[in-house]
């Protein structure tokens, strides 16, 4: 019995052209899906310049008198904005003379987005006390 050792050659030919098209529509596919790291940027960064756009949570931030507290302000502001099933979230405030450390109970083994944003008072305040506020949000 002679075999031919053509058939065997194109099947060999057919599986790897198959392999080559389906590792090509693998690749455009990929390369082809949204990125969520721009979405989340834009999204965050966004909900932070509203915030301290809001009069009564700015005059907050930026009040003297009030030492604590201003990070649950601002958590309480955002706290509808972002959505708690998907996003977890710390907020800091800090003189903007200062370093302004992590706050705790940020995990350390996901990926933490943070955005900066410094606060002043309105022009008609008489309170000139600059703040630095930080958002960190990280995926449940």
């Amino acid at each position: 019995m002679i075999k031919s050792k053509k058939g065997w050659l194109r099947i060999i030919e057919a599986t790897i052209a198959i392999l080559l098209i389906i590792g090509s529509v693998i690749l455009v596919i990929e390369k082809n899906k949204p990125s969520t790291q721009d979405d989340l940027t834009e999204r965050f960064s966004n909900l932070l310049e509203e915030a301290v756009k809001n009069p009564e949570l700015r005059e907050s931030i930026t009040d003297n008198s009030k030492k604590e507290n201003k990070e649950d302000d601002l958590g309480e502001y955002l706290l509808p904005k972002i959505d708690s099933g998907l996003f977890s979230f710390k907020t800091a405030v800090c003189d903007i003379s200062l370093e302004c450390p992590a706050p705790d109970g940020i995990p350390s083994n996901k990926e933490i987005y943070t955005s900066e944003r410094l606060v002043t008072a309105a022009p008609a305040s008489q309170n000139y006390n600059p703040q630095r506020v930080r958002l960190f949000v990280w995926g449940k």
